[in-house]
C-alpha cells in the first residue's frame, strides 16, 4: 500500500521513558512535517524515575541530537567505581582513570575504562526530553496498551486495558521495557523475558553523607560496592550504592538477592499490591528489619545504611533470550507488521550489564534515522516499513549479543556469591561467577583490575574526590 511523499507517517510509541521520548524528539525535531507522534505512557506524569545513569558516549550523542545536553546533568568526578570488603580501609578494586595520568594525555580507552562515565540523573533527562517535545508529539500518561492489531489497510490499531481503541497508526514502536505487553505482537510466549534467579532490593537514600557513618560516607564514589559475609558465613553479600547526578546528594542503595522464587521476597516484605517504589513507613521498616537479618554478619555500621532510606522497591531481574532463540518463536504473520520493539522491550539485560539503557538510546537514534530516510524515499508503505523494521530488529539485537553472553556468566546455577565465604571472595570471581584459578584464561581480567587499582594508589584511590 503506497503513500505519497507528502503523507505524514503517524507513529505510536509505547513507553514514555528515555528511549521512547528520544525517538519522539528526533522525529519531531528533524522532520515535524513528516511525522505525527503519540507517546503512550502507562505511568503517571509525576512518577518517580530517579536513579543514576552511567550514560555511554553513543547514548550521549543520541541525547545531544535530541537537543538535550547530558553534561548539564552529570556529576563531576563520578566516573569511577570502587569496591571494598566491608570493614577494610583499602578497596579491593578501583576502576578509575587517575587525574595524574589524564594530565599526561592518557585516555580512558587506553586502560579499558571507556565505559566508566559520569553519573547522570535519569529523571532529569526524562524531564528535559518532555519539555523539548514539539507540538507534533503528544504524550498520554496513565494509558495502558493491551494489544496491537493490523487492519485490512495496513494500519496498526492499539487497544487499551478495557479493549477500547486508542487509535490507528502507520507505525507502532514498543519502548515499554522488559515487561512489555506488546512483545507478543512479534514473539510468542517462548521468547518472553525470563527471571535470572536474582532480585534487587533497591532503595533511595536522600543524603548518605549525612546518614551513614564517616567510614562509609568517605568511601562513596560514582558507584561503590561493599562485600561482606552472609548471615550463615558460607557466602558473600553485595551492597551497591550509585550516585544520582549533579546537584543531587541522592544515591540508589541496592542489595543483590539470589532467590529462585521472587514472590517469596515480595511476600516477606509484604509488598504485594505495591507497584513501583513505596515510601510507606511500615514498608520501609520491614525492609530495614529484613536487611538487619540478612547483613547480620557485616561489621557494625553497614546495616545502618538502610536506616536512611526514603523509598524502596523489589526488582525482579530479567533478560531476554538471544536473537537466534527469539527468532524461533515469532508470532505467525508478524514479519509483515510495521511494528518494532526497541531497548528493554527487545533485548533486556540485567542492570549489572551497565549498558541496557544505553543500548535503548542507540536503538532510538538509529530507528529515527531509518524512519526519516524511509519517508524521504517518497514511496513508503506499511510493507516497506515492515521490511526495514525486520532489518533493524536483527541489528539492534545482535549488537547486544556480546554483552548478553558476558552477563550470562552470572546466571550459573552454582552461584559464586552464595557459595564463597568472604575470606575467599575476589572481584574477578564476582564477574565470572566461578572461583579464581591461575590456570583460568580469564586471569587477564584479574590482572587488568589489579593494574588499574595499583595506578590509583598514588592518589589514595580517589577517596574524597566526590
Amino acid at each position: 500500500m503506497s503513500k505519497s511523499p507528502t503523507t505524514t507517517i503517524t507513529v505510536a510509541i509505547a513507553g514514555g521513558g528515555p528511549s521512547g521520548l528520544t525517538l519522539g524528539r528526533h522525529l519531531g525535531r528533524e522532520a515535524p512535517e513528516c511525522f505525527e507522534v503519540t507517546i503512550f505512557e502507562r505511568g503517571a506524569k509525576d512518577r518517580d524515575q530517579g536513579a543514576g545513569w552511567d550514560v555511554s558516549a553513543e547514548a550521549q550523542a543520541s541525547l545531544q541530537r535530541a537537543g538535550v545536553n547530558p553534561q548539564v546533568y552529570q556529576c563531576p568526578g563520578s566516573d569511577n567505581m570502587r569496591f571494598y570488603k566491608a570493614g577494610e580501609s583499602d578497596p579491593l578494586t578501583v576502576l578509575r582513570l587517575p587525574p595524574y595520568l589524564e594530565r599526561l594525555g592518557v585516555k580512558k580507552a587506553y586502560l579499558g575504562l571507556d565505559e566508566c562515565n559520569l553519573e547522570t540523573e535519569r529523571s532529569k533527562i526524562i524531564n528535559a526530553l518532555v519539555e523539548s517535545l514539539p507540538p507534533s508529539t503528544t504524550v498520554l500518561y496513565d494509558t495502558v496498551i493491551s494489544e496491537a492489531t493490523q487492519d485490512s489497510e495496513g494500519k496498526m490499531e492499539l487497544l487499551g486495558r478495557d479493549g477500547s481503541s486508542l487509535g490507528k497508526f502507520d507505525v507502532v514502536v514498543d519502548a515499554s521495557g522488559v515487561s512489555s505487553r506488546l512483545r507478543r505482537t512479534r514473539f510468542t510466549e517462548d521468547a518472553d523475558s525470563y527471571y535470572t534467579g536474582k532480585c534487587l532490593l533497591r532503595s533511595t537514600m536522600d543524603n548518605p553523607r549525612k546518614t551513614c557513618s564517616a567510614e562509609i560516607s568517605s568511601k562513596l564514589s560514582g558507584t561503590t560496592g561493599f562485600y561482606g559475609p552472609s548471615s550463615d558465613g558460607l557466602g558473600t553479600e553485595e551492597v551497591m550504592l550509585q550516585r544520582f547526578g549533579v546537584h543531587s546528594p541522592k544515591y540508589t542503595l541496592s542489595l543483590t538477592i539470589s532467590i529462585q522464587d521472587p514472590q517469596r521476597l515480595v511476600d516477606q516484605l509484604k509488598f504485594e499490591g505495591i507497584h513501583g517504589s513505596t515510601n510507606d513507613p511500615e514498608a520501609l521498616q520491614r525492609v530495614k528489619d529484613y536487611v538487619d537479618k540478612r547483613l547480620a554478619a557485616f561489621p557494625s555500621g553497614y546495616r545502618e545504611m538502610f536506616d536512611g532510606i526514603s523509598s524502596a522497591h523489589v526488582t525482579r531481574v530479567k533478560m531476554h533470550p538471544s536473537y537466534e532463540e527469539a527468532m524461533k518463536s515469532t508470532t505467525p504473520g508478524s514479519d509483515e507488521l510495521p511494528f518494532l520493539s526497541i531497548g528493554d522491550a527487545l533485548h533486556a539485560l540485567p542492570p549489572w550489564s551497565g549498558m541496557s539503557g544505553n543500548y535503548s538510546l542507540q536503538d532510538a537514534n538509529d530507528l529515527a534515522t531509518a524512519l526519516i530516510e524511509e519517508h524521504q524515499k517518497g514511496d513508503w508503505s506499511s510493507e516497506s516499513i515492515a521490511i526495514k523494521f525486520r532489518e533493524l530488529e536483527k541489528d539492534f539485537s545482535l549488537r547486544t549479543e556480546d554483552r548478553r553472553k558476558e552477563v550470562a556468566w552470572t546466571m550459573d546455577d552454582k552461584d559464586y556469591m552464595s557459595s564463597t565465604p568472604i575470606k575467599d571472595f575476589a572481584m574477578v570471581g564476582r564477574i565470572t561467577n566461578k572461583p579464581w584459578s591461575w590456570k583460568d584464561p580469564l586471569q587477564v581480567i584479574a590482572g587488568f583490575m589489579r593494574f588499574v587499582t595499583f595506578l590509583n594508589r598514588f592518589d589514595n584511590y580517589g577517596v574524597g574526590v566526590l
